[in-house]
């Protein structure tokens, strides 16, 4: 098979974001428990402190991707959703897909608002990765929130089930990106620290 070919490339890129993020959502059940996120189960959640994983890994891939990587990244939400996590198909798929773009509108306001120039890691600076990580799970929350709360899909108290939401899907993209810098410390440009 020809490394140069277009479709070959693409198809390695689709592969390489499908199993970041299913082993991501699949340690992140596995880590809670198998019954724990199903929808009977749910009130459950704001009593832990929950490591989202899978927002740090579409972070990361939004970070290294750009806009490349959004159709596959909400893509694989729902497959996470509905074949992982076990969630309802339609909600779960609804959820799924928010959980998926709000980090790329996140990115694209950043870069719109040029907060941040993300065409370029090596000029990204700390703060700015720090705050895309903030609010990429601040709008993941507050929008997922407002799904569930339509479905009425809980009673639960407004305010610790979104900052549940927010400090998980932090804590999630520090585990994420502490684990890619270990594995790929090349990465970094260490010559850009001050």
């Amino acid at each position: 098979m020809d490394i140069n070919n277009k479709y070959y490339q693409a198809f390695i890129f689709n592969l390489i974001i499908f199993v970041s993020l299913v082993s991501a959502a699949f340690v992140m059940k596995l880590s809670m428990g198998t019954n724990l996120i199903s929808v009977n189960s749910i009130t459950e959640l704001p009593t832990l402190l929950i490591i989202i994983l899978p927002i740090g890994v579409q972070i990361l891939l939004y970070l290294l991707y750009g806009k490349l990587a959004l159709f596959p990244v909400v893509a694989t939400c729902v497959f996470n959703s509905i074949f992982i996590m076990e969630r309802d198909p339609m909600l779960g798929a609804i959820g799924a897909i928010i959980s998926g773009a709000m980090p790329f509108v996140a990115y694209q306001v950043m870069s719109f608002l040029k907060v941040a120039d993300f065409s370029d890691l090596k000029k990204l600076d700390t703060r700015q990765v720090l705050f895309y990580i903030i609010f990429a799970s601040t709008l993941t929350a507050i929008t997922r929130f407002g799904i569930y709360m339509q479905a009425r899909m809980f009673d639960l108290e407004p305010a610790q089930l979104i900052v549940q939401h927010i400090v998980g899907g932090i804590l999630g993209s520090f585990v994420v990106f502490a684990v890619f810098l270990l594995i790929f410390p090349s990465v970094v440009n260490i010559s850009n620290v001050k």
